[in-house]
Parts: structure tokens; C-alpha cells; sequence
């Protein structure tokens, strides 16, 4: 019963408004034919293999999210992602291998199950949730080939300077929605489903500084016992530019990767929110939000540490 309540909200912050990119698991269920993503583009797989869609099945009302494979049987996400599942990890399924929904759903060779789903210690789901990460423990190791593409990727270690965002180019992928809502009960309604495709968008990086001046506007930041400690975990991108996309609902826990000027590419952020002053009226609107990442450098520790501590559990 929990697990259904848990699952079935979409959480929307009321401090600013700022609202989370998943329904976390049952009771309210959040295409462009052109652009998607909000205003993406088709992502390729050659390019996004590392790139999961995490699927709870409900009363034949699918509940998604994004996900990350950084192991062969690791996917990190966002903590409201599973939260609902912790306990019944087998209602969880992750899908890889395909940019396309269709297929992911009707293949089992993209399909992979559940061990163990590991929340941040820390996490917790209040009004401004905290330390919003997860790690998915698979029972069985993705097999990389020639033929599927797939593999994980790299995290970040180490955060950069704000001097070096200017010279990194970062992106963000996934299945959500992909057009702009007049409400947030439109964009929960499930008429309006996912993408079919996995879409790309480009995701200008704000400067800390910024993201607190726009959750400033709103005086979000008044609940924050420490704005500066939550920015260290978290950072913000977007534009006042209509043509520059957002992500939408469903897009939690998926990736932001960023590449610098050699061309290494890292997944530096996991999706988690979007916020404006505009966010109960024109949800998922392109130049009315800003988008709010997890840091995943400041997680590098705990998550080398929890796939580390379980590896060493199976090995008894």
C-alpha cells in the first residue's frame, strides 16, 4: 500500500514552485511530433548506450524514469524513483539497449531484473528533498558486444570549476514528456504519454551563484537551512531562450553528461527537478524554467563505496 502511495504522486515543492521529474509510484499518473523533450532532438544509441528506462508497471499504467548504467550491473537514479519499490525491487524493471520505447518494452533481451536498490542514507522526501540518489543492483551483469552498443559510462570524480563550464558542452537525455502543459494536472494526465523515442537536449550550466538568484526570486530558498550546502550538492541549467529544451516528467534519474574540450565525456548530473515562477501554469515550457541536477562528484565517494561494500557481500 505504501509502495502505491509512494509511486503514484507527482511531488511538486511548493516553496517556489519546484517540481520533480518522475511520478514516484500510483494514484495520479507527468509528443511533440517535431521536438522533443521538451523542444530535443532523436537521440542515438551509439552515443547515449549508457542511457536506462526504469519502468514500474501499475494497474496498466507504466510509471517511468531515467537511470544510468555506470557498471555492468550498476544503474545509478534518483532516490523518488524507487522509493516506492525498496522492498520489492522485483516490481522494478530496467530496459537498455534501444532509444526506442516500443522495443524496449517488447524484447526481453532489453529487459534485465532487480537484485537490490540501495537509497542514500541521507535521502528523504520531504517538502525540499535531500541527498535524492539511488543504486540499482542488478542480478545479472549487462553483456557488452558489437551487436547492442551498450556499456557503461564514467562518472565525474571531481566537480569543476566554475570557469571551466563555460568550455564543457553538456546534454541530457530521456524519455519524458514532451510538450508544454497550461497546469500540473494536465501534465499528469496519461493521455499525454512519454516520448517513443529517447530525445537529447543541450543544457546551458548556470553558475551557482545564478541558481540561488532564481530560486531567489520565489523566495525558495527561505526553507533552506543552508542554500549554499544544497548547491554544493546540486547545480541548475537552462535558458530564457524558448528554443533551448527542458526536461519534463518522467526525465528523473536520467543522465546529464558533459563533455569537455578533448572530448572525454562524463556523466556529471542526474535529473531530478525544473522550477520557475511560471511552474504551476506552463509546466515543462521551454525559457519559463530553470532544470535542477543531482552532482553526482559529490556522491563519487558513497558510490564507489556501495557498489564496493555490496561486491564484497556477494563474494561470501
Amino acid at each position: 500500500e505504501n509502495s502505491k502511495k509512494d509511486m503514484g504522486i507527482v511531488k511538486v515543492w511548493y516553496f517556489a514552485v519546484l517540481t520533480l521529474l518522475s511520478t514516484q509510484l500510483l494514484n495520479c499518473l507527468p509528443h511533440r511530433r517535431s521536438r522533443r523533450m521538451v523542444n530535443g532532438e532523436d537521440a542515438k544509441l551509439v552515443d547515449w548506450y549508457f542511457t536506462v528506462l526504469l519502468v514500474k508497471e501499475v494497474d496498466d499504467h507504466p510509471l517511468y524514469c531515467g537511470g544510468v548504467l555506470i557498471k555492468n550491473d550498476w544503474i545509478l537514479t534518483a532516490a523518488h524513483c524507487v522509493n516506492g519499490v525498496v522492498d520489492s525491487p522485483q516490481l522494478l524493471s530496467v530496459r537498455i539497449g534501444s532509444t526506442k520505447r516500443s522495443l524496449l518494452k517488447e524484447y526481453t533481451k532489453f529487459q534485465y531484473e532487480v537484485s537490490k536498490i540501495y537509497i542514500h542514507s541521507a535521502y528523504n522526501d520531504e517538502q525540499i528533498p535531500s541527498d535524492d540518489i539511488a543504486l540499482i543492483k542488478l542480478k545479472y551483469p549487462i553483456v557488452s558486444n558489437r551487436y547492442n552498443f551498450v556499456r557503461p559510462i564514467e562518472i565525474a570524480l571531481w566537480r569543476f570549476k566554475g570557469s571551466e563550464r563555460h568550455s564543457m558542452h553538456c546534454q541530457a537525455a530521456g524519455w519524458g514528456k514532451t510538450k508544454s502543459f497550461s497546469s500540473i494536472q494536465e501534465m499528469n494526465d496519461t493521455k499525454h504519454e512519454p516520448s517513443l523515442s529517447l530525445q537529447k537536449i543541450d543544457v546551458p550550466l548556470l553558475g551557482r551563484n545564478h541558481c540561488i538568484s532564481e530560486f531567489d526570486k520565489e523566495n525558495g530558498t527561505t526553507m533552506l537551512s543552508n542554500k549554499n550546502l544544497f548547491w554544493d550538492k546540486m547545480m541548475c541549467g537552462g535558458s530564457s531562450n524558448p528554443n533551448i529544451g527542458t526536461p519534463c516528467l518522467y526525465d528523473s534519474g536520467s543522465p546529464l553528461v558533459c563533455e569537455d574540450i578533448y572530448g572525454n565525456r562524463q556523466l556529471y548530473g542526474i535529473a531530478i527537478a525544473i522550477h520557475g515562477p511560471e511552474i504551476n501554469e506552463r509546466p515543462c515550457t521551454p525559457g519559463k524554467q530553470i532544470s535542477v541536477f543531482l552532482r553526482v562528484p559529490h556522491y563519487a565517494k558513497w558510490i564507489i563505496k556501495t557498489t564496493k561494500d555490496a561486491h564484497e557481500i556477494d563474494e561470501k
